[in-house]
């Protein structure tokens, strides 16, 4: 009955009524729109950290992990490597030579990690060859090949097939060096890998270092991320000796991301919301004080003050669960939408984004947890929005409230 009485009571005044719902609906849209703007773009810099530098899990020796040098390699490295490529959770896997080094031309020298990699495996891990916007990655059969990044290639003044030299130490620690020509040039999303990183065959790099067969490193690529705990595990058990990273152990900064976005934004949903329920709780005192003489007259025909109290609850429950599906219906459409097309943001920020490894296209997206944090959440601002007005309602003075 009272359910009856609070919904008629919302459309005595229709105008007031959808003002409220729509400033709802609006407020929601708004809300689940940065959350699915800031989860996309937690989820593009996590993607681009798999994809693109960390891969799912990598495999090393402890003695590397501590000190990066290339005498620590990993025993049987090919053995190891085809024994990753059983697991069923594994989608590809390759082998990598590492070393720090210094690029030298003939205008200056620029510190950079030098990856030695097998051109058919990396691709299928890192995807690097969809990078390429000059050249090719790896290909063909020339020796002391190499792909650089568009920043420093810029930095250096190089282009294709310019000759560079590269100084670093060997394995026994003597300081060696190679001439290499440049066959490709790569663009990522990630300004420090544009500047930073040179890729070169595996076999080229692995005589000047004096590895043979060998690498330092293992970059594993799995099916899915869902398998991330679970692979890792495997592995480490399958190889005691070696030590088994996750890309958030061997990156932690990247996981904290995702939690700090969720938390900012949930933040920020909380922010609107709060607001919207100061609204509420304005326009509903204001909707009682016209009321005050109709509320009074009830309370003295002898009408419990607690069914007063249940009333106004009701009435401001229903006006803010009216805009909720609404506002839901119209923001989650609204991510969809962006989520196929993307948000190109490259004409406006794009430098800033390259400088923190995000890509400059954002393809926003929302889960059902987040759903059903933002139903939970407009459901108490609700009922907080209801509690106030109501108690004014329910300690009304009938003697008063009627002479007005």
């Amino acid at each position: 009955m009272l359910f009856i009485i609070a919904w008629r009571n919302i459309w005595r005044n229709k105008v007031r009524s959808i003002i409220i719902i729509a400033s709802m609906v609006i407020g929601l849209w708004a809300g689940l729109f940065v959350m699915g703007f800031y989860s996309g773009m937690a989820q593009s810099r996590v993607q681009t950290a798999i994809q693109n530098e960390i891969s799912h899990i990598q495999i090393h020796t402890a003695e590397f992990r501590n000190d990066r040098q290339p005498q620590f390699v990993i025993p049987n490295s090919d053995s190891v490597l085809h024994r990753v490529r059983t697991e069923h959770n594994v989608k590809a896997a390759s082998g990598r030579n590492l070393v720090a080094g210094m690029l030298m031309t003939a205008t200056g020298s620029n510190g950079v990690q030098i990856f030695g990699v097998n051109p058919a495996d990396e691709s299928q891990v890192t995807q690097m060859d969809k990078y390429i916007i000059e050249g090719n990655f790896l290909s063909g059969e020339k020796k002391n090949q190499v792909v650089i990044g568009e920043k420093l290639a810029d930095k250096m003044k190089l282009k294709l097939k310019s000759k560079i030299v590269l100084t670093f130490q060997d394995k026994d620690g003597n300081l060696v060096s190679g001439a290499f020509r440049i066959s490709g040039i790569f663009k990522t999303s990630n300004a420090l890998l544009n500047e930073r990183i040179i890729y070169t065959n595996q076999k080229d790099l692995a005589v000047l270092l004096g590895t043979g067969s060998d690498v330092q490193e293992i970059a594993i690529l799995l099916k899915s991320n869902e398998a991330l705990s679970v692979a890792a595990a495997t592995l480490q058990k399958q190889f005691p000796d070696l030590k088994v990273e996750t890309w958030m152990e061997i990156s932690p900064e990247t996981s904290v991301v995702l939690g700090t976005t969720e938390r900012f934004s949930t933040i920020f949903l909380i922010i609107i919301l709060l607001a919207l329920a100061f609204g509420i709780i304005n326009t509903m005192l204001m909707a009682i004080l016209e009321r005050r003489r109709e509320l009074g007259m009830m309370i003295s025909l002898g009408m419990n003050r607690f069914r007063i109290f249940g009333m106004v609850v009701y009435e401001t429950f229903l006006l803010v669960m009216i805009g909720c599906p609404f506002g839901i219906l119209i923001g989650s459409l609204t991510i969809q939408w962006l989520n196929r097309r993307g948000m190109d943001l490259s004409s406006i920020m794009e430098k800033t984004m390259e400088q923190y490894g995000y890509s400059s296209v954002i393809y926003p997206q929302l889960n059902l947890q987040h759903y059903m944090q933002v139903i939970i959440l407009v459901a108490c601002v609700a009922l907080f929005s209801g509690i106030f007005p109501a108690l004014k309602a329910m300690r009304l003075n009938p003697a008063q409230a009627i002479k007005v």
